[in-house]
């Protein structure tokens, strides 16, 4: 885009042509005789990183220093300034005419640009340019979304980090509000929220008891066309509300009252075909919330029938038909019956590492199984008995260690912890208060910065004498070798509502 030797090499004096001319009617009596004249040189100093928010101000003031003006002094009328930035590898847009760049940036996309200012002498029309990265990030860039219960409504917080330097925080109570985001009123009660990878554009979903709306990425500002009908294609379920949503590659995986859908932009699947149907059954079967989505040889979606207590398996699509769930194989020697577990479905989650599915179940008799499989394969790494307490019953939340096979699950104040290899559970600690959510955020960049945040276990608690203020985020390292689990605290954060749902964006340090 730029030259590097107009940049810093430039010529310090101009051959004019008639000094050519000269030379070729004339050498013989004017050997030598050349033409030189000194050029306004000029010196550019420039920070060579530059951020600025979306949305806010920028001010850039560079500091020229030029051989033929007074000292200290530039005569604005011989100079023509320009502040360009490269969009593409093809496009090249100018941005600013004037000396000082002061500007709010609300026309430019969050993003990271290679920049250059100007400056050109309208004598000699001589210009020189000194480069510069230009980042523009927003005040939603990455960080803890918090979505909250608050009486009939639910409130969206935001816990931000700071894009460009990933060195501090600043927390936003009510974003849809102090963004100005135009979200539709009534909002009402929190169902579910899910923010997606830079594969999917960053996407950023909320699910309430009015509808299923999506934010802009970088503004979180609402359109009508970010409303859940106007993202998807083909024919949409009356009263579709997603309440658990999933992405992978550039798929989207949503539940929906028993059903489960899948959007893509590649394939434009259709909706209103759920992939909880067996291929050569009649019905759609029920489907558990609780649905993984993995990868193996393509793309494929767990799912578990809660009608006949069995797990089924389909894999997605990439163009045409929609797709139709077929019976995990089970192999000899297995613990259990895939496709006849005759328990039902507690909760399930997958290792997104290891790639195994842990799964909790409960028998007739009100006894709780801990099943860990890989469904791709059919191997079954565990299938036992659960010795754990009555509280078990009651859980708010469970989360497992993605570090370690614990699993902590809370009930009322308390925060316990189960032991699959010793096959006991510990109770670690009781917080006071009545724990709302856990969980392990486990996309956060890999940076010095989020070790505090990354693979550390969330626990929400709620002061129901604050309402609107009583939801507080704790963190905490976890280690499970020896008889008890430690936990130690890293860092917490207060002020929210009562915690329904808490999701990281990440950029994974890509804007």
């Amino acid at each position: 885009m730029f030259n590097n030797n107009q940049i810093t090499n430039m010529k310090k004096y101009i051959f004019f042509s008639a000094a050519a001319v000269i030379m070729a009617t004339a050498c013989m009596k004017e050997e030598g005789n050349y033409d030189y004249k000194p050029i306004n040189e000029a010196v550019i100093k420039l920070d060579p990183e530059v951020t600025g928010k979306l949305g806010e101000q920028l001010v850039i003031t560079p500091e020229i220093a030029l051989t033929q003006d007074a000292a200290g002094g530039v005569d604005e009328n011989r100079y023509a300034y320009s502040w360009v930035i490269q969009v593409n590898t093809t496009t090249v847009r100018e941005i600013a005419k004037t000396r000082v760049f002061d500007q709010k940036l609300d026309s430019l996309d969050v993003g990271t640009y290679v920049a250059s200012f100007s400056i050109k002498d309208k004598q000699t029309g001589v210009s020189y340019a000194q480069k510069f990265r230009l980042t523009v990030t927003t005040a939603a860039y990455e960080g803890f979304f918090v979505l909250g219960a608050l009486g009939d409504s639910s409130r969206l917080d935001l816990l931000a980090f700071d894009g460009a330097n990933m060195d501090e925080t600043e927390q936003f109570t009510d974003v849809l509000t102090a963004f100005n985001s135009g979200y539709p009123r009534p909002i009402g009660k929190p169902l579910g929220m899910y923010t997606a990878t830079k594969t999917n554009d960053y996407q950023f979903f909320i699910s309430t008891t009015t509808g299923t709306n999506s934010l802009d990425r970088n503004t979180l500002k609402w359109s009508a066309n970010k409303a859940i009908s106007f993202l998807c294609f083909g024919k949409i379920p009356d009263n579709f509300v997603p309440e658990r949503f999933w992405s992978l590659g550039s798929l989207y995986v949503m539940y929906n009252g028993g059903n489960i859908h899948t959007y893509t932009n590649a394939s434009l699947f259709n909706l209103g075909a759920p992939h909880n149907h067996v291929r050569g059954e009649a019905q759609p079967f029920r489907a558990s919330r609780y649905f993984n989505v993995g990868t193996g040889g393509s793309a494929s979606v767990l799912m578990f029938d809660e009608e006949k207590r069995r797990f089924a398996r389909v894999i997605m699509r990439t163009t045409g038909t929609d797709a139709y769930a077929s019976l995990i194989n089970t192999v000899t020697g297995s613990k259990f019956d895939f496709s006849d577990v005759k328990m039902d479905l507690v909760w399930m989650s997958r290792n997104v590492s290891a790639g195994n599915v842990t799964a909790v179940l409960k028998n007739d008799a009100g006894e709780n199984w801990l099943a860990i499989f890989n469904p791709s394969t059919s191997a079954q790494a565990m299938f036992q008995k659960m010795n754990v307490g009555a509280d078990f019953a009651s859980f708010a939340g469970i989360a497992a260690d993605p570090v370690w096979s614990t699993l902590y699950y809370a009930s009322g104040n308390k925060l316990y912890a189960y032991l699959p290899d010793a096959n006991r559970e510990v109770m670690v600690q009781d917080f006071g208060e009545p724990v709302t959510q856990l969980f392990f955020p486990n996309n956060i960049t890999n940076t010095a910065f989020y070790a505090n945040y990354r693979d550390k276990l969330m626990v929400a608690t709620f002061n129901a004498s604050q309402p609107e203020t009583g939801g507080t985020l704790r963190f905490f390292s976890t280690f499970n070798q020896g008889s008890v689990p430690q936990l130690k605290p890293t860092v917490s954060h207060g002020g929210f509502a009562k915690v329904k749902e808490v999701a990281f964006r990440s950029r994974s340090g890509n804007l």
